[in-house]
């Protein structure tokens, strides 16, 4: 009986960190990376194993999400960024997802169950640096400018499809 309930308590405390673990700070250090910099040419892996670096993405504003299956938020925030990358002319734009899931089929799969056709890829060289990227929770949104610059910082659940969202990304294209 004793260890049906510490079963149960254990459960309980997992499923709550999986809904509010996410949202919560992992860290309150001051970012390396800063507006109007350089970020980071990070290289990413595909969920088909091909490699591409943010540089690859040249002449586009991108929107960089970092998300996990596991973290609730991210989950709601998912659909509003898959209608964003339909939204935007992809000419000009590119919306995509960096996962720090460690299992790639578990992605594949839980986008093909959500419908999700957002591209998503995961960090090739391993763990992201959340201190200089100045990631403490998650998801975690960066908008960076055609030439590589951090141009915006957005920390956790955003509705990226509205109208509002829409205007001011194409308004960061106009010089």
């Amino acid at each position: 009986m004793r260890k049906n309930i510490i079963n149960i308590g254990l459960v309980c405390v997992v499923i709550l960190l999986s809904l509010i673990g996410c949202d919560n700070d992992i860290g309150q250090e001051q970012p390396s990376v800063i507006e109007g910099q350089s970020f980071p040419d990070l290289k990413l892996r595909s969920l088909d194993g091909q490699i591409v670096a943010l540089s690859d993405f040249r002449g586009k504003l991108l929107v960089v999400n970092i998300w996990a299956t596991w973290c609730g938020p991210c989950r709601r925030e998912l659909p509003s960024l898959e209608s964003l990358d339909k939204l935007l002319d992809d000419e000009k734009f590119a919306v995509l997802g960096v996962s720090i899931d460690e299992d790639a089929l578990l992605v594949r799969e839980y986008l093909s169950d959500k419908g999700i056709t957002l591209p998503v890829y995961f960090n090739e060289e391993g763990v992201l640096d959340y201190s200089a990227l100045g990631i403490n929770v998650f998801p975690y949104t960066f908008i960076i400018s055609p030439d590589g610059r951090l141009l915006d910082r957005f920390a956790g659940e955003e509705v990226w499809n509205s109208a509002e969202v829409v205007h001011d990304l194409k308004e960061r294209l106009t010089p």
